[in-house]
């Protein structure tokens, strides 16, 4: 797991990572219990693609766990729920 993830953010300094990619960066960081760690490629996952709504239901429950944003975290988990029923 360290290695995939000094992997994928040496990558990311390069700005070479694409959404699912930074996603999978995150999951990496929330696998290994670093909420915090996980937030910034959660946030640019989605600033890149916002219909991805893994990234969307993850930074729901790192803002609903870390207790930042509280109503953000309700709005995203509510989108991704929404946006799931649609598919």
């Amino acid at each position: 797991m360290e290695q995939a993830i000094a992997h994928l953010e040496e990558a990311r300094e390069k700005g070479t990572l694409r959404p699912q990619q930074l996603w999978l960066l995150a999951r990496l960081y929330l696998d290994s219990g670093d909420l915090a760690r996980s937030r910034e490629p959660l946030e640019a996952a989605l600033r890149q693609a916002p219909e991805l709504q893994v990234a969307r239901n993850d930074l729901a429950y790192v803002l609903a766990e870390t207790g930042e944003e509280l109503d953000r975290a309700v709005d995203l988990a509510r989108e991704a729920k929404a946006r799931q029923r649609a598919l």
